[in-house]
């Protein structure tokens, strides 16, 4: 059964880590005598988990940590499986605002001094802008770059498209 907003277990966690985790638990039932914590500690053992056990005044506690870098906690009878520490969501988003403003601020100059010989002066402005979306898009299809690639192509649009606009009111 689903224990209803679980709290990751402190004393199962590394004291120095900092960051969110994200934990789901539930309460195991098992048939009477059955060692759920001799079970589950063969059964982390034979796929290669190493578990730790100790009694703390809550009772008898067993510890697993996953390669993934899961934490795995059984306490009486309740099993916990903590996340490895998430990575801030906004980090990859502000990075990519940032390269992709540099990218809008720059790009527009670097198009007009490569382009102008075979466009005219307003198409040669936004030939970088093909340049941002391939890069944009392509970190796109991937989870861990996702974020990154959303404020390249955000930055990008926003500062390329206006230092654009400046650019060509200026020279025209």
């Amino acid at each position: 059964m689903p224990i209803p907003s679980p709290v990751v277990p402190a004393f199962a966690l590394p004291p120095r880590e900092a960051g969110e985790r994200a934990c789901q638990a539930m309460t195991l039932s098992a048939p009477a005598g059955v060692d759920v914590f001799a079970l589950l500690a063969h059964d982390w053992e034979q796929n290669g988990l190493q578990p730790h056990s100790w009694v703390s005044p809550e009772g008898l506690v067993l510890v697993g940590v996953t390669v993934a870098g899961f934490v795995l906690v059984l306490r009486n009878r309740e099993l916990y499986v903590v996340s490895p520490i998430l990575a801030p969501p906004r980090a990859g988003l502000l990075a990519g605002l940032a390269v992709g403003a540099a990218i809008g601020f720059v790009g527009p100059c670097f198009s007009l001094a490569t382009f102008q010989r075979w466009f005219d002066e307003q198409v040669a402005f936004l030939g970088f802008v093909p340049l941002v979306l391939l890069l944009g898009g392509a970190l796109l299809v991937s989870p861990d770059t996702r974020q990154f690639g959303l404020g390249l192509l955000i930055g990008g649009a926003l500062t390329g498209i206006v230092t654009a606009g400046l650019c060509s009111t200026m020279l025209g």
